[in-house]
């Protein structure tokens, strides 16, 4: 992403943040860290004390002076959107399990937790356009019960139950899952599947 011209839409940077994790996944890869953890702003005078006045004065404006977007909180220490998706992606512990898309543009994991016995699926939209998204499954061995949530990048505030927004649950019964959601440009969506009776 481009650090001096950054997407301005808040909904970008949680997509961004899962594409990115799905490549390293992908990849191979087997640690990575996230730049950064929250924005500060530059004391001019104590960075003069190891760098030049050219560097200085750089940093100050950088940092002091254009919008950012990349902490995964702000200045007043409120929570970004992008720390939801590092919230998603921490429930997606377990083993991996197929999962497949026919848009390029759209990705995911699928997991089976065992410890708390249940599967869940995290699903981006990695496009600026909105999307009908169609989930389903093959084999489902029980009855299910469906949770769904979005992330909302725009939500009205920074409460957990306001950005990660549950949609309505359902049960899915044995044999085929198949549901549908809308996902905004960027859009995120989860989904939980617990045995029920």
């Amino acid at each position: 992403m481009s650090l001096s011209d950054p997407v301005k839409d808040p909904r970008f940077q949680p997509a961004f943040v899962l594409e990115t994790v799905w490549h390293m996944i992908d990849a191979g890869l087997d640690y990575s860290c996230y730049y950064h953890i929250r924005d500060y702003y530059v004391d001019i005078e104590k960075f003069m004390e190891f760098t030049s006045p050219e560097g200085s004065a750089f940093m100050a404006r950088w940092w002091n002076r254009m919008p950012q977007y990349d902490g995964l909180f702000d200045y007043q220490n409120t929570v970004r959107p992008a720390y939801y998706a590092f919230k998603l992606l921490s429930r997606m512990s377990g083993d991996r399990l197929r999962f497949e898309s026919d848009d390029k543009l759209i990705r995911g994991f699928f997991v089976w937790d065992p410890v708390h016995r249940m599967n869940t699926l995290l699903v981006w939209n990695y496009s600026p356009d909105p999307v009908r998204l169609k989930v389903e499954g093959e084999g489902v061995p029980t009855r299910v019960l469906m949770r769904t949530e979005v992330l909302d990048a725009n939500g009205p505030s920074s409460d957990e139950n306001q950005r990660l927004r549950p949609l309505s649950h359902s049960r899915v019964e044995k044999g085929t899952l198949r549901t549908e959601v809308d996902l905004e440009p960027w859009g995120i969506g989860y989904w939980s599947f617990e045995a029920t009776r």
